[in-house]
């Protein structure tokens, strides 16, 4: 019925995953180097040199960067993604998009502007005024 006989799998201790969990609520800013899936709120930017997944139970308010992000849940803040943003279904977004490419299914919700093949790190300096926001 059950097979023991198979080692589990050793985890990596290099690579670093993150979850915020539902019935979790963070306030304050997240910066990470390793992949974040959020299934709480957050409130507070998020910075993340991986991929970020935003679960459908998920909400941000705050700003997200990002290499890579899929999006399920709401967003209320700017989106600013190096390489692909894939929107689902279900997402609801408030706020501007900066992105490399992104795919964008039936039923999402996105209000606000998007520029696309712009890279990240020149519209932080826009904004901020420092290339130190933008690492």
């Amino acid at each position: 019925m059950f097979n023991f006989s198979k080692q589990p799998t050793a985890i990596d201790p290099n690579v670093s995953i993150n979850i915020i969990s539902k019935g979790t609520e963070i306030i304050g800013d997240i910066n990470s180097t390793g992949d974040m899936r959020i299934e709480g709120i957050v409130r507070g930017s998020l910075h993340c040199k991986a991929r970020i997944v935003i679960g459908e139970s998920g909400e941000v308010k705050g700003n997200i960067t990002a290499n890579d992000a899929v999006i399920s849940g709401k967003v209320i803040g700017n989106v600013m993604v190096t390489e692909n943003l894939f929107l689902k279904g279900t997402s609801k977004i408030l706020g501007d998009l900066v992105v490399g490419k992104m795919v964008v299914e039936n039923g999402a919700e996105f209000n606000g502007s998007c520029k696309m093949n712009i890279k990240v790190e020149q519209q932080f300096i826009k904004q901020n005024g420092t290339k130190e926001a933008a690492q």
